[in-house]
């Protein structure tokens, strides 16, 4: 074997084995924020780059589900719903799974928008390769350089054997967060069956079970409404709502006609929505979420014997922040929920007939 041929050998084994090191520490990665750190630092191992950006799609669909955007030295703020995808390299690699190398994007004319986006960026050169487990598609990783004509065919390969290793990392992250969450969820399921037999008082099991769902499902804001006795309205009884703007806290009663909140305690159906949008929310709850910034919200009946007792309700900030997998679990959460409701009720601790006699509230909202 000749010096020179020795040399990039040895070259191309250190990149590599760099790469399998920067892999490994991905795929335990616990949270978005920490594998996109990592992902950048180790890849500055493997990969000379001005420019990198990684984007992975929910399944089977063109939703954009985790974004990365580095360049000029540092990374970029870009919300997953504001990647532009369509008549990009993106969407042509995601949709081909065949890796595209631009030399040079001043000679470049099928993405006009993107060139004038890299151009900005101060980029040259990019390589766009697909990420792929399998036949799943996962998204598409594209680096790029200030300098024309630096991805010849042999680090178009490298590249694309980097590509392999960075989607098994992210599908091991993915699989690693998910069965980490499903622990925890268990754990929650365990600790509330604990909670509805052990907790007779009303109000501490109600404060108890809105705060170990706003965490184990990491949202911003999670709370538990009841039928009152007219059964009109529904009362906001416990709220978790740590960073509260203040706007969902000031009511105490909700109306159950014309209301969202009452229209799943009226038909025991989940409702859910990700992205606010005028035309899908009654103005009064549109005006209320956009005020706290909410995006997503999830209401689930609790039911017990056939019988609507109220309603759970969990909201974040993020957008596409709920899906199946989640509503499903919730109403797992509500199930457990209404029994608790129906223990302390059966034991006198009823905080509603209370109220009722009262005319007090618990969260003076």
């Amino acid at each position: 074997m000749s010096t020179l041929s020795a040399t990039i050998s040895e070259e191309y084994t250190q990149r590599y084995e760099a790469l399998l090191r920067a892999t490994s520490a991905i795929g335990t990665c616990c949270d978005c924020d920490s594998a996109a750190e990592m992902l950048v630092q180790a890849l500055r191992e493997v990969v000379s780059f001005d420019y990198l950006q990684l984007v992975t799609f929910e399944h089977d669909t063109e939703i954009v589900e985790w974004h990365v955007l580095y360049a000029n030295g540092a990374r970029q703020n870009l919300h997953a719903t504001d990647v532009v995808v369509r008549g990009t390299p993106i969407a042509l690699v995601h949709d081909s799974q065949q890796p595209l190398a631009i030399a040079d994007w001043s000679e470049e004319a099928r993405f006009p928008e993107h060139a004038g986006f890299l151009s900005e960026l101060g980029i040259t050169a990019t390589c766009v390769l697909p990420l792929a487990r399998g036949h799943r598609r996962l998204g598409v990783l594209s680096v790029g350089r200030s300098r024309r004509n630096v991805y010849p065919e042999d680090e178009v390969r490298f590249l694309s054997v980097v590509a392999d290793q960075i989607a098994l990392a992210i599908d091991a992250a993915v699989n690693f967060y998910l069965s980490r969450q499903a622990e925890d969820r268990l754990k929650l399921i365990l600790d509330l069956t604990n909670q509805v037999v052990s907790k007779l008082n009303f109000q501490e099991l109600l404060q108890a079970i809105s705060a170990s769902v706003r965490q184990v499902m990491q949202c911003d804001a999670a709370g538990i409404m009841l039928a009152e006795p007219d059964g009109l309205h529904l009362r906001k009884h416990a709220l978790d709502y740590p960073d509260s703007r203040g706007v969902f806290a000031e009511d105490t009663l909700i109306p159950i006609d014309g209301s969202e909140i009452g229209a799943t305690f009226r038909s025991g159906n989940p409702w859910v929505i990700n992205r606010l949008d005028a035309r899908e929310l009654s103005p009064e709850m549109y005006a209320k979420a956009s005020a706290e910034g909410m995006n997503s919200i999830c209401h689930v009946a609790l039911i017990s014997r056939e019988r609507s007792l109220g309603v759970l309700a969990v909201a974040n900030r993020e957008e596409n922040a709920f899906d199946q997998e989640d509503v499903s679990f919730l109403s797992q959460v509500a199930r457990q929920v209404a029994i608790g409701l129906e223990n302390a009720l059966a034991y006198g601790e009823s905080l509603i007939s209370r109220q009722a006699r009262s005319g007090k509230t618990v969260f003076g909202g």
